[in-house]
């Protein structure tokens, strides 16, 4: 084979290597741009903000939450929502909680969101809250207990609950207004809790849930 078309050859497979690229670099451009919403998180300066909290509630209908973390580049997505009104919020420890709302998100739109949250707590001791931060770890007879779900709900009105669900080490945390609090919990094998708790001061309320050993 001359060397002219070995050159031709393989600048044909070139080309066709680079054009199997572009296509497969499009869609999955297409495949990121399909979220119901997504959107960013960053702080004052312009930098991103990893592990901030973010949660969809739906305002009215069926109820419907969800939440989400965002990645080491602040980034935040929830594919698929029912469509309706929502509060988005974004939290994270150390920083004023943001909540927008009402955001209309009706498939197949894709609403974007982002949010700059500014920071109002620094140090470990004698910082200044702006919510009330409900965080701990849940542990039931010596074990953590993970995929629980904990709620709050408060007791001076017709709010809906905030919810979140304990991680694999029983780990959990809400941010929320100051206020009283009706907390429960539901996990599996049946486990359940309930109990008022006063948040009216803002500040961090760790440990808090108690969960009574009902053993004989």
């Amino acid at each position: 084979m001359s060397p002219s078309l070995i050159f031709s050859v393989r600048g044909r497979l070139a080309a066709r290597a680079a054009f199997a690229a572009v296509i497969l670099s499009w869609g999955a451009a297409i495949g990121l741009a399909n979220d119901a919403l997504s959107g960013r998180v960053a702080d004052e300066a312009g930098h991103s903000l990893a592990k901030a909290t973010i949660s969809v509630h739906k305002l009215s209908g069926d109820q419907f939450e969800e939440s989400s973390q965002t990645d080491s580049q602040g980034r935040y997505s929830f594919p698929e929502l029912p469509d309706g009104e929502y509060s988005v919020d974004a939290a994270l420890r150390g920083f004023s909680s943001i909540s927008y709302k009402p955001v209309r998100i009706y498939f197949p739109a894709q609403v974007r969101r982002n949010f700059v949250l500014e920071v109002v707590y620094l140090g470990t001791e004698g910082g200044v809250y702006a919510s009330s931060e409900l965080v701990g770890e849940l542990i039931w007879r010596g074990t953590r207990v993970a995929h629980a779900r904990v709620c709050v709900a408060r007791t001076d009105g017709p709010y809906r609950p905030l919810c979140t669900t304990t991680n694999r080490l029983g780990q959990y945390f809400l941010d929320v207004p100051p206020a009283v609090y009706t907390v429960t919990v539901d996990g599996e094998g049946g486990l359940k809790s309930r109990q008022t708790l006063d948040m009216n001061v803002a500040g961090e309320y760790r440990n808090k849930i108690t969960l009574a050993d009902t053993r004989p």
